[in-house]
């Protein structure tokens, strides 16, 4: 969309059978080490960070392969998941198995970042900027920020632009509305792809409204270690840590089952889990319905 434009997006619902949700996924839970994992088959993962137990607990209708990104839960135990994907955010109902479908006007571009701001209760999520070569994505790049006003279903357009980051990452939002993000980039090979340690950096709260050309500087908090993969993923869990899933560690691909996620902590960077828990085959983008500020 045009940035500075907004208007209300149009509901539809997704033309499938739903998949009845049992009495112990009936809602997103928020407890604990308790997070959430978007595969590149549409599924939804619950993953204790406590034990690595990972389950299955929704999938999206007729998801079509590594179409739908951005995955984001609001604060506190609810039924509701955000999703972007095909040019619409999507809203899936974790009791009925279904989604509701908003289509929105976005310029081409790949969208990997989302997150619902517990403050504003507006559905954040960002597409990667434009790289000189495609093939050598560490030199640093804008990624333009959109905002889905999920009380009220309006689409509010562009609202700013994300300074200092590269082709792989996630956003996540403390209590406080700040935004947090990590990001990787990495150079291509002839047969396989290395990727580069990157950033994690926190924001000031994005605006909900205006031209969307305010650029928001980073403020880094640390370089995270080599982790030999893509940051694809980054959610707060109930004690005010960050967990990172890290994908693509051994063959370049979401899809080779090779992805873990490791726990730090959002004040300085530093690991608070070293040993990583292995994700269930092509899980990659993460969330929680948590949001605390951050340890100390």
């Amino acid at each position: 969309m045009l940035a500075g434009i907004s208007g209300l997006a149009l509901a539809l619902i997704s033309p499938a059978s739903p998949t009845t949700a049992s009495a112990d996924t009936a809602s997103f839970t928020c407890g604990g080490g308790t997070i959430y994992a978007l595969t590149v088959a549409g599924g939804f993962e619950k993953i204790d960070l406590r034990s690595g137990a990972q389950s299955a607990v929704g999938q999206i209708p007729n998801a079509v392969r590594s179409a739908n990104n951005a995955l984001a839960l609001p604060p506190g135990r609810g039924h509701n998941a955000w999703y972007l994907g095909g040019r619409a955010v999507h809203r899936y109902d974790i009791r009925s198995g279904t989604t509701t479908d908003f289509p929105v006007a976005l310029p081409p571009g790949a969208a990997v970042a989302g997150a619902v701001n517990p403050v504003n209760g507006i559905y954040y999520f960002a597409q990667v900027g434009p790289h000189a070569n495609p093939r050598n994505t560490t030199d640093a790049t804008p990624w333009p920020l959109y905002g889905f006003d999920t009380r009220t279903e309006t689409f509010l357009g562009r609202v700013a632009v994300l300074d200092g980051l590269y082709s792989n990452g996630d956003i996540a939002f403390d209590q406080h509305g700040n935004l947090y993000a990590v990001s990787n980039g990495f150079i291509a090979g002839a047969t396989s792809i290395t990727y580069s340690s990157g950033p994690l950096v926190r924001y000031a709260p994005p605006p909900s409204a205006g031209s969307g050309t305010q650029v928001l500087q980073p403020h880094r908090i640390a370089t995270m270690p080599d982790l030999g993969g893509a940051y694809s993923g980054i959610a707060f869990d109930r004690s005010g840590r960050l967990a990172i899933s890290v994908t693509g560690t051994k063959h370049g691909s979401a899809v080779a089952g090779d992805g873990s996620v490791v726990t730090v902590n959002p004040a300085d960077g530093s690991v608070v889990h070293a040993n990583a828990i292995s994700l269930t085959p092509g899980a990659a983008d993460l969330a929680s319905c948590s949001s605390r500020g951050p340890v100390s």
